[in-house]
């Protein structure tokens, strides 16, 4: 599995864990994501601010991205084989994601749920230096159904669902769980990848 797309599968599951736990709202920005020049992102006021100038170095796996305000992200991502890491800099300090092939990633909680017949694709732990706010990630694959994942998901013991969306007819099958526990959360959300269905699960703390 290329590093690039399981990197951007995982931040896409950190991102949207970190604005359901502070209660932010996520947007559709109606695109595929290849052309961001020009595209538009809420700010936390409820005013747009417009992406200006999108720098990519494939060669070196960086990727620049400055605001209309100025403000510059630097995306970069150093790989080794089939792991490696990801480093996000911005104006608010530096958060390091670090994928492992293979294994679940370092301080995964033990008795988070793992639905019999998934094996481990790979994990991150990633820590935000400004916060030091942190959260985990593994993506799973199985010889199963995403119904039968969904039933699992809906019906954990020990844990409650509060968000569930599912759409599993169709050419583009998929679906969404969240589960809290105390102040913990997990974000459960699958799809398939050709024939074989791809289980992404997010662990954080509030």
């Amino acid at each position: 599995m290329r590093i690039i797309n399981i990197m951007a599968v995982i931040l896409m599951a950190l991102m949207l864990l970190v604005a359901t736990g502070c209660g932010g709202e996520t947007t559709d920005d109606g695109g595929n994501g290849d052309n961001m020049q020009g595209q538009q992102e809420e700010t936390g006021n409820g005013d747009s601010a417009e992406v200006t100038d999108v720098d990519l170095d494939s060669d070196g796996g960086t990727i620049t991205v400055e605001g209309e305000d100025g403000e510059v992200i630097e995306y970069e991502i150093d790989k080794e084989g089939d792991s490696g890491s990801m480093t996000i800099t911005g104006e608010d300090g530096e958060v390091e994601i670090i994928y492992e092939e293979g294994q679940l990633p370092e301080g995964w909680p033990d008795d988070v749920p793992i639905m019999p017949g998934l094996s481990v694709e790979g994990g991150v732990s990633h820590v935000m230096d400004a916060s030091d706010a942190s959260s985990s990630t593994v993506v799973f694959s199985g010889d199963v159904t995403l119904e039968a994942v969904v039933d699992f998901y809906e019906d954990v013991d020990g844990w409650d669902s509060t968000t569930s969306f599912s759409m599993l007819d169709g050419e583009d099958p998929g679906f969404m769980i969240m589960l809290t526990q105390d102040e913990r959360m997990l974000m459960v959300a699958g799809g398939m990848d050709d024939e074989k269905v791809m289980v992404t699960i997010s662990y954080g703390e509030e």
